[in-house]
C-alpha cells in the first residue's frame, strides 16, 4: 500500500503551479482546500469558474500548470525543512497567523525559523517600515516610536532590511520584545549577508517567515510581494521616512487594501525623503509623533491589558515621550491633522446613519439576502462576500446577478459590490 502523502506537498504543489502572490481565495473558497483542488477532474476545475480569464485573477494556463505540475516536486524542500530546523506552515495548520487568511492573495506555504507561536500571538502587531537610508530624524524617530511600542509588549514588525527596517527588529531585541522578520527571499539564500547576524538574533527574540522556499534567491518581484505578508501579519504599519518612490509605499497600499491601519511620520516639507509620508497623511493616514499615537487607536483593543489604580485607567503607553519637535509645532501639526480628518469623522457617521436604513430587500431569494446582508455599507469585495456568506462560488455570482438585475447592489469594478438606494 502506498504511503500518504504529506499533506503540506499540496499546499507546495498549489503554490509551484499557480505562482508566489496568486488569488487563490475563489478557488479555495469552492473547494475548501490544496488536496481537494488536486483532487478534482479538469472539467470539474474547468466548471468551477476559477479560472476564467482575468475574473478571479486566475488564468485559463493556470489550470494546464496545475495538470502539469507534479505533487511530488515539494518533497525534496520539506527535507531540506527538516534538516535545517525551518517550520513549513500552511493554511490548514492552526500555527498559520490568522491576520494572513484575512488577505485576499494570502502565502499557501510559510517557512519560519524561531517562535511560531509569535505569529498568532494576540498582542498587538504593528510594522515599522521606511527608507534604507535614513536621516538623523528618521533613525530619532524610529528608535522612540518602536522603544515605546516594544515596552507596551507590541510585536514589532519589518522587513529586515537595512536602515529603518534594521533599527526597528533592533529596538524590539533589546526591549525584549517579539519580533518578526518577513523576507523576500528562501531562507539560507545569502541575501544581505550582513545582516545574517540580524536575522539569527531574530529568530531567537521572534520569528524569521518567507513565503519562498529554502534558497530561493531575491528577485525583484518578490519584495512588493513580501509586503503584503508585512502589513497583513499587522494590525497596522507605521512608515518612518519615505520619498514619493520608496518601496515603502507599496506596504502602505497593502495594508489600505487590508483595512490596516496606516500611520506615518510627518516630515521636512522641504525634504524629498519625507515627500511619500507626507502624502500618505494627506491622503488620509494617521499623523504620529511617538508609540502614544499609534496605541491609541487600539485603546478598546488593549482594554484587557490596562493597569487599574485608584479605579483610574492607566492606559499602556503612560510616560511615552512625544518627539521634541517643540510644543508648538507638535500642537499644530495635530490640529491640521484632525481639522483634515473631519471630513471622514462626517462619513462615518453617514456610514453609521446608512446601516440603519438598510434593510433585506422583498421579494429576493434565500440566497440572494444572505448576500445582501453580507455586504457593507461601503464597497465589499467579492472574495469578503463569499468567505462570509459561506456558500460556493457559483451561487454567489448568480445571487449578485438576481441582486444587480433588481438594482440593490451594483459592480463598482475591481471584483467590488456596492449596496444601492442607501
Amino acid at each position: 500500500m502506498e504511503k500518504e502523502l504529506d499533506k503540506r506537498l499540496y499546499w507546495l504543489w498549489l503554490q509551484r503551479a499557480l505562482g508566489f502572490g496568486a488569488n487563490t481565495n475563489a478557488l479555495l473558497c469552492a473547494y475548501g482546500s490544496a488536496r481537494s483542488i488536486y483532487e478534482a477532474s479538469d472539467d470539474d476545475l474547468r466548471l468551477s469558474g476559477a479560472f476564467s480569464e482575468g475574473f478571479f485573477g486566475l488564468s485559463a494556463c493556470g489550470l494546464q500548470r496545475l495538470k502539469h505540475t507534479d505533487i511530488r516536486s515539494g518533497e525534496k524542500v520539506l527535507e531540506y525543512c527538516e534538516e535545517n530546523d525551518i517550520s513549513v506552515i500552511t493554511p490548514d495548520n492552526p500555527d498559520y497567523p490568522q491576520r494572513l487568511l484575512n488577505i485576499r492573495n494570502y502565502p499557501l506555504a510559510l517557512f519560519v525559523r524561531g517562535d511560531i507561536s509569535c505569529l498568532n500571538d494576540s498582542s498587538l502587531a504593528i510594522g515599522v517600515i521606511g527608507t534604507r537610508k535614513p536621516s538623523e530624524y528618521g533613525i530619532k524617530a524610529t528608535e522612540q516610536i518602536t522603544r515605546g511600542l516594544a515596552k507596551n509588549k507590541a510585536i514589532i514588525v519589518s522587513g529586515g532590511a537595512l536602515g529603518i527596517d534594521s533599527i526597528a527588529h533592533r529596538c524590539a531585541i533589546e526591549e525584549k520584545t517579539k519580533t518578526i522578520l518577513v523576507m523576500g527571499c528562501g531562507h539560507d539564500s545569502n541575501y544581505l549577508s550582513e545582516n545574517e547576524q540580524l536575522r539569527n538574533e531574530v529568530t531567537q527574540n521572534g520569528a524569521t517567515i518567507t513565503e519562498y522556499p529554502p534558497l530561493t534567491l531575491a528577485g525583484k518581484g518578490y519584495f512588493p510581494l513580501r509586503n503584503r505578508i508585512i502589513s497583513g501579519v499587522s494590525n497596522g504599519v507605521v512608515i518612518i521616512e519615505a520619498n514619493i518612490r520608496s518601496g515603502t509605499l507599496n506596504t502602505a497600499e497593502h495594508a489600505k487594501k487590508q483595512r490596516r491601519d496606516v500611520f506615518a511620520v510627518p516630515g521636512d516639507v522641504s525634504s524629498v525623503s519625507y515627500a511619500g509620508s507626507n502624502k500618505l497623511i494627506i491622503d488620509g493616514a494617521h499623523a504620529v509623533f511617538s508609540a502614544r499615537d499609534v496605541l491609541d487607536n487600539y485603546r478598546f483593543e488593549l482594554a484587557g491589558k490596562i493597569e487599574f489604580s485608584n479605579g483610574e485607567p492607566k492606559m499602556p503607553f503612560e510616560g511615552i515621550d512625544v518627539f521634541p519637535l517643540g510644543e508648538n509645532v507638535v500642537s499644530s501639526a495635530k490640529s491640521s491633522v484632525k481639522k483634515a480628518q473631519k471630513p471622514n469623522a462626517v462619513e462615518s457617521k453617514s456610514e453609521e446613519k446608512a446601516k440603519i436604513l438598510k434593510t433585506t430587500p422583498e421579494g429576493i431569494s434565500k440566497n440572494a439576502a444572505l448576500v445582501y446582508n453580507v455586504m457593507k455599507i461601503k464597497d465589499t469585495p467579492l472574495d469578503d462576500i463569499i468567505r462570509e456568506s459561506s456558500l460556493p462560488v457559483s451561487k454567489v455570482l448568480i445571487a449578485l446577478t438576481e441582486l444587480e438585475i433588481g438594482g440593490h447592489v451594483t459592480c463598482v469594478g475591481g471584483n467590488n459590490y456596492r449596496v444601492t438606494g442607501v
